[in-house]
């Protein structure tokens, strides 16, 4: 609104006026009326930009809508939620979403509904179960042409299938920047929990990541590394329990099964809040054992190396199986043989309603096509 300016404009110009030809009764009506229009209009503005504000408001999540949800309860224009409306999102998290509105919970589940089977089905399960040829190749009718190999490359493999699904809102990378470190879902919450353990498997004594978890995640937190290599000097400075053995299934020296280690570290019915592997290759073998243990495995942070055609899709069926959702996924450009991934456990109740085909071929089936791999 530009009156103001022109108003005062129209003031200076009478006033040189009764400089000129002295005060008359004319001039000074004028003056009289140029100045109310002054205070008029400034008025007005103050007024219209008032308005703009309470318009600015009435943009907000809780103006919009027309009958608030009766969770809501607004104070001076701040929104607060019953702690009953977070009831949903901590049961069907495993206690682990303490402060999270069934209406954002909703969210996240029509996500993972949304997204399933979060592989794309034109490639996996990768052979079809009466033929035994590649479903790519049979799909396009190509019964006799050469079989589709997209998915034997790694890049290709993980560009089509097992993409994040779930979202922690403050997830944060804990260790060094580069290849060592790895995505945390939440952490804050960890660090406000009474206890806290870690196992971390896979160190070749670089203990980076778990000096990061125990300076800013919290030094309440039992840490535990696995490896067979010689590295006890440095596992005491990082403030870690370390064990000369390596994480398998129980079938030879030095390597013990999950189930083993908790029964001994008398870990039973804890929560691992946070179960750290690279063990360069051995998930592939070893990760239908890590759910054998009386415990439960919050997160799963887990360096996968290249894209097996058999046991990958059966990797991801697995973390599914037992209720997994994945929250990051970061290719190692560095070491281009190696993606990192993270997941969090949630309740079987979060998982009602949303349906998924395994991903891999059944067993059944690779006994009647024993060459299905090669």
């Amino acid at each position: 609104n530009h009156a103001p300016h022109w108003t005062m404009v129209n003031v200076r110009n009478h006033a040189s006026a009764v400089k000129r030809n002295g005060l008359t009764p004319l001039n000074i009506a004028i003056i009289i009326l140029s100045l109310a229009s002054v205070v008029f209009n400034f008025g007005l503005l103050k007024k219209n930009r008032l308005e703009l504000s309470t318009g600015a408001e009435l943009l907000s999540p809780v103006a919009t809508t027309t009958s608030p949800p009766s969770s809501l309860v607004v104070e001076d224009s701040n929104i607060h939620y019953k702690s009953s409306d977070f009831a949903v999102a901590k049961r069907e998290s495993l206690n682990f979403f303490d402060d999270t509105p069934s209406a954002h919970w909703k969210l996240y589940k029509e996500r993972v509904k949304w997204q399933a089977p979060n592989y794309n089905d034109y490639w996996l399960p990768i052979w079809d179960e009466t033929t035994g040829k590649q479903r790519a190749m049979f799909n396009k009718g190509q019964e006799n042409e050469e079989p589709d190999e997209r998915n034997r490359p790694m890049g290709h493999f993980y560009q089509n299938h097992f993409e994040p699904e779930f979202s922690c809102q403050h997830e944060r990378r804990i260790g060094k920047r580069g290849d060592g470190g790895k995505w945390i879902c939440d952490p804050h919450r960890i660090a406000s929990q009474k206890e806290c353990l870690v196992y971390s498997v896979g160190s070749n004594n670089d203990f980076s990541f778990e000096e990061s978890v125990h300076k800013n995640i919290g030094p309440h937190c039992k840490i535990h590394t696995f490896d067979k290599g010689p590295y006890m000097r440095g596992a005491r400075k990082a403030h870690v329990k370390y064990h000369r053995y390596f994480v398998g299934n129980d079938s030879g020296e030095n390597v013990k099964s999950i189930a083993t280690i908790v029964k001994e570290l008398g870990h039973e019915g804890r929560t691992i809040d946070i179960f750290k592997i690279d063990c360069e290759g051995c998930e592939w073998a070893t990760a239908k054992h890590w759910f054998e243990a009386p415990v439960t495995i919050r997160q799963v942070q887990v360096e996968l190396h290249n894209a097996v055609r058999k046991t990958t899709p059966q990797f991801f069926d697995i973390m599914w199986k037992h209720h997994y959702v994945i929250t990051h996924k970061e290719p190692n450009t560095a070491y281009p043989g190696a993606i990192e991934y993270a997941f969090l456990k949630l309740a079987p109740e979060f998982f009602e309603g949303i349906y998924r085909l395994n991903a891999s071929n059944t067993d059944e089936f690779f006994e009647k096509f024993p060459n299905a791999t090669r």
